[in-house]
């Protein structure tokens, strides 16, 4: 269970920070409330982040994943 959550979650952030490069492009454009999207997804992502690392920790706690695992994403 917790694999499959870390991979949702990976699949989460990289379409997050997707939609964050989108947003500040628009941002460079002149769009103004783009702005406060970028901010907002900033703030998603390290929630992202943090969920990440403690879904390693939960796989490795677990014995499912190798002990450098957790270690990038916490990074």
């Amino acid at each position: 269970m917790a694999t499959r959550l870390l991979r949702f979650i990976l699949a989460i952030s990289a379409i997050t920070m997707l939609v964050q490069a989108a947003f500040a492009g628009r941002m460079l454009a002149g769009d103004v409330k783009s702005a406060a999207l970028h901010a907002l997804t900033a703030k998603v992502l390290v929630l992202l982040g943090g969920s990440q690392v403690l879904a390693a920790l939960v796989l490795f706690l677990q014995r499912r994943c190798p002990l450098w695992f957790p270690w990038p994403l916490s990074a």
